[in-house]
């Protein structure tokens, strides 16, 4: 039980940030944009390419991360108190987080570190699901 407590906060930490940042970059983002093409930002020449490829992403991307992202911590939030709707929640909210970048960037953003941690993730909270609250296996349930 214990580590999955340390699972649930390093998902809160993780999501929580996560929230934080794509909710403020996208609110930022066209007074950011209107200041990098003004030239009112310095800018590193090697990294010129990165931002004109950051300001070219559409700003519903980062509003729908972060409200991906709110909604895993809110299934986070509901897995500490051992409901089921809060794994399927963070599940949903996860396959959505994954595919957003393909969708918005194309099929070369498609990050596999990404997919991997995720995996391990929810696998770990459906064990936990089955063995430490107790649920029925689905041959139970028949």
């Amino acid at each position: 039980m214990k580590f999955y407590k340390v699972m649930l906060v390093l998902t809160f930490i993780g999501s929580g940030c996560s929230l934080f940042a794509y909710i403020l970059m996208g609110l930022l983002m066209p007074m950011l944009s209107q200041s990098y093409f003004a030239g009112d930002i310095p800018v590193a020449d090697n990294m010129r390419a990165m931002y004109e490829m950051l300001f070219k992403v559409p700003r519903v991307f980062y509003i729908l991360s972060g409200v991906c992202y709110g909604l895993s911590l809110v299934g986070a939030a509901l897995m500490w108190n051992q409901r089921v709707w809060g794994f399927h929640a963070y599940t949903i909210a996860q396959i959505v987080i994954l595919a957003l970048p393909v969708v918005y960037m194309g099929n070369s953003f498609f990050n596999v570190g990404d997919a991997m941690i995720t995996l391990l993730f929810v696998a770990y909270y459906y064990w936990a699901m089955r063995k430490l609250w107790a649920l029925p296996d689905s041959k139970e349930v028949e």
